[in-house]
């Protein structure tokens, strides 16, 4: 277990699906994708900042809605930047509590978001950690600029790392079941968007003999599969796929 923890804020997205469901996987855009991309394999936590909500965990169920920040005046703006700066304060104070150095928190949002919220204080009052702004200090433009460093930055960490993490969610059975496993089920399960509904790709599995048996840590949630290539034939996407009926993500 790591002694030092990043903390990434992923700005939600206005696309969303039709009916409740984890905040991870309710907001449906690419955009949102590859920033929940971005804070699952870089970050160590990471929570989703609302306009509604303030900051979610990636495993509540929610409602769909249609607030924005444009929607909000000075008042609820004061209140959400206050409620923020909460959840924040009550989060590194948790991990601290833990036995963890909180290291840095990385905001990925827009200017729409960061900035009325920036000026009411909500990523600084009461928090000891570095608090960053990469979307905006390096000058990316539009969403296709933001999206391309995103990737890159998660190709470069994944390149770093022989293994992947499992996203946190519900478990059909223990991950240690996996561990030793010689022939594993694997199924592609990346968010997409298709023109009916946002959905996950679903569109190829297979039965994979590995080159040596699977391996699980329980102190990192890390599994590593040797021999395996983790790129889905259908959508050509690496990082999300379920083995053996267990969702993975930070595929690498």
């Amino acid at each position: 277990m790591s002694d030092s923890k990043t903390l990434v804020l992923v700005g939600c997205g206005a696309a969303k699906r039709d009916e409740p469901a984890p905040a991870k996987d309710l907001y449906t855009s690419t955009y949102f994708a590859k920033k929940r991309e971005y804070a699952e394999t870089v970050g160590d936590a990471w929570l989703i900042l609302s306009a509604e909500h303030g900051l979610i965990a990636p495993e509540r169920v929610i409602d769909p809605y249609e607030t924005s920040i444009d929607d909000l005046d000075d008042d609820a703006l004061d209140v959400l930047a206050h409620d923020v700066g909460l959840s924040l304060i009550d989060w590194t104070t948790n991990e601290i509590a833990k036995g963890f150095d909180v290291e840095e928190i990385v905001v990925l949002a827009g200017r729409r978001y960061v900035d009325p919220l920036r000026e009411r204080d909500a990523f600084s009052a009461g928090i000891s950690p570095a608090v960053t702004f990469p979307l905006q200090t390096n000058d990316l433009g539009g969403i296709g600029e933001q999206m391309r460093w995103l990737a890159e930055r998660v190709e470069a960490v994944s390149a770093e790392q022989p293994s992947l993490v499992t996203d946190g969610g519900e478990y059909p059975h223990p991950l240690e079941d996996v561990d030793g496993l010689e022939e594993i089920e694997v199924e592609c399960a990346v968010a997409i968007e298709t023109p009916d509904e946002p959905a996950y790709c679903g569109g190829w599995s297979d039965t994979v003999e590995l080159a040596a048996p699977a391996q699980f840590d329980p102190d990192t949630a890390r599994i590593t599969l040797p021999g395996f290539s983790w790129e889905c034939p259908e959508c050509g996407q690496p990082h999300e796929f379920e083995v053996e009926g267990i969702r993975v993500s930070n595929l690498v």
